[in-house]
């Protein structure tokens, strides 16, 4: 009993390990790899992690190099190449990190008036390659990161602790950088704007119309190739369509989605205060599935469709948590508080009840702070959804454009998740931590083994103070 009391225990409280944004944004684990001996990943970071469409931002990616108990690695030299997926322009550099430095921070600026990428801040070590001069970072300008999309970057580690290996070790990372666009449409009665976010490529351009049926339907076009020797490393194709509630026309019919005319299942996300959110995420290799169906008038572009239908009543939401919850009379957490992926934000989280079950819901109470003055900021806009232990994005947990202080989950499975929160006050920041889930049974189980392991120590007592007394007669 108390063997397999603390083989429960030791489960259940497993680190997290391997997470990767699956719906894809600027954050990658790559590995671990075994580098002379150690296991050693690479956390990969392009922020920020959304952007506006038609606006140059700068791009700041930032590197570690991990140990398999999370201890940093410094004296670190690389070899970064950085392209856009599918395309053969590929910026190539050395860079390399001191021993008292942890991370390798390389700031793009986007410049599309130049010919090549030149680095313009940065202090050059034979052999070594480039190093920050400040806590600022290395900084490169020149025609890298103009548009949103997928990009490659190969990374060759070539030393840790400034000795150079016998071999280099390779990491590819595959991250995001979203675009956000706003529309302005005006076709019959519905005259507004609709929003979109991709998170493969720049759309080019947005229809709407009617269909043969005189169903309202948009359509949001991409370039894009459907050979599947183009495709099969694509890991996702996320799209979002963000459509006012008050465009009663869309918002308040059925919708289907569809890709290239083929139709596709979606999550329509009706939870947010001012939008219906429809979500595409189609995987690998339901993508492969899809290029074999592609007619051959659209195989060279991604077209995102929506349908309407039938008018609905009420605008139901997504799961919610079930029922209301008086949150005055929970007991909370001790707060966590996780820095946002470009250092902007603090966010701070409780959770309740403080041993979170399949139970009952688990509530979390969400406070956003400035990083560096630790005020307070009081209007909050996010998205935030759960991973699970595997890295599996929960289609179902997702939720868009949030601005209560409070979210409530019914999580069914017992197990560690990620909590994400993403697009924080529409900066393309995110941030995250980690909760465990626990079965009803554990609670039973710990009890029990409490009982017996109490009476087991008593009858042992009783045992030697018998002993004892027998010894003395």
């Amino acid at each position: 009993m108390l063997l397999l009391l603390a083989l429960v225990i030791l489960l259940l409280n497993a680190p997290l390990a391997g997470i990767v944004y699956a719906h894809g944004l600027g954050k990658e684990t790559v590995g671990p790899k075994n580098v002379n001996d150690k296991l050693i990943s690479l956390n990969v970071n392009l922020q920020p992690e959304i952007r506006d469409a038609d606006k140059q931002v700068d791009i700041t990616l930032r590197l570690d190099a991990i140990d398999e108990e999370g201890k940093s690695i410094k004296g670190t030299v690389y070899d970064i190449a950085v392209n856009k997926f599918a395309d053969n322009k590929v910026f190539k550099e050395r860079f390399h990190t001191t021993q008292d430095q942890d991370t390798l921070t390389i700031v793009f600026k986007p410049n599309a008036d130049l010919t090549n990428a030149s680095i313009v801040k940065g202090v050059y070590v034979s052999n070594m390659g480039y190093r920050s001069s400040d806590d600022q970072g290395i900084v490169i300008e020149g025609p890298l990161f103009l548009d949103a999309g997928l990009y490659i970057l190969t990374i060759d580690l070539l030393a840790i602790d400034s000795n150079f290996l016998s071999e280099h070790v390779t990491y590819i990372a595959k991250l995001t950088i979203a675009e956000h666009k706003v529309w302005s449409i005006s076709y019959e009665d519905i005259i507004g704007s609709i929003e979109t976010i991709s998170y493969f490529d720049k759309v080019r351009d947005l229809n709407i119309y009617k269909d043969s049926n005189g169903n309202y339907r948009i359509d949001a076009v991409s370039n894009f190739s459907w050979s599947k020797d183009f495709i099969k490393d694509v890991p996702l194709l996320h799209f979002e369509y963000y459509i006012p509630k008050g465009m009663d026309e869309l918002a308040m019919r059925e919708l289907k989605g569809y890709i290239n005319n083929i139709e596709v299942p979606i999550t329509v996300d009706r939870g947010a205060e001012d939008y219906v959110i429809v979500h595409y995420m189609i995987p690998n290799n339901k993508m492969l599935d899809l290029a074999n169906k592609i007619p051959n008038d659209s195989k060279d572009k991604l077209i995102f469709s929506i349908v309407t239908g039938n008018l609905i009543e009420g605008l139901p939401s997504r799961e919610d948590g079930g029922g209301a919850i008086d949150i005055s009379k929970l007991t909370w957490s001790e707060p966590i508080q996780v820095k946002s992926s470009n250092n902007s934000f603090i966010v701070e989280v409780r959770y309740a009840p403080i041993e979170p079950s399949i139970d009952s819901p688990v509530v979390f109470k969400i406070k956003l702070y400035n990083a560096n003055t630790m005020q307070e900021i009081t209007s909050l806009r996010y998205d935030i959804m759960l991973y699970d232990s595997n890295g599996n994005h929960i289609d179902r947990t997702h939720r868009s454009v949030q601005t209560k202080d409070t979210q409530i989950y019914n999580i069914n499975e017992p197990g560690t998740y990620k909590v994400v929160l993403a697009n924080i006050n529409k900066s393309g920041e995110s941030a995250s931590f980690t909760i465990t889930v626990v079965p009803e049974f554990p609670v039973a189980l710990l009890v029990m083994g409490v009982a017996v392991f109490a009476s087991i120590m008593v009858r042992v007592l009783m045992s030697n103070n018998n002993s004892s007394s027998s010894s003395r007669m």
